[in-house]
């Protein structure tokens, strides 16, 4: 379940840890388009020669994070910050 504000999610949509940059807001309405085969080939094509293994899988796996929360947050699957709260405070009793 999502837990941030729609508006939140929608500002970091399309962006990765390591490429946070102007570029990257521009391509946003772009991407929204895009199939998933294409999304995964331009993360794939933004890391560095030398990416690792494990860097371009961290990258892909954050963009699928945004991506499923942005859908919650379109669905109206989130939660407020206070509820979220609560529910950690039950989970470390």
């Amino acid at each position: 379940m999502g837990v941030c504000a729609n508006e939140s999610l929608e500002r970091i949509s399309g962006l990765t840890p390591r490429n946070l940059s102007a570029q990257s807001l521009g391509n946003k309405r772009r991407n929204q388009n895009m199939t998933t085969k294409e999304k995964i080939k331009e993360i794939i094509d933004s890391q560095p020669d030398d990416a690792t293994y494990e860097e371009i899988i961290r990258e892909l796996a954050f963009s699928g994070m945004v991506e499923r929360g942005l859908e919650d947050a379109r669905e109206g699957r989130m939660i407020s910050n206070k509820e979220m709260g609560k529910r950690i405070r039950l989970w470390q009793k």
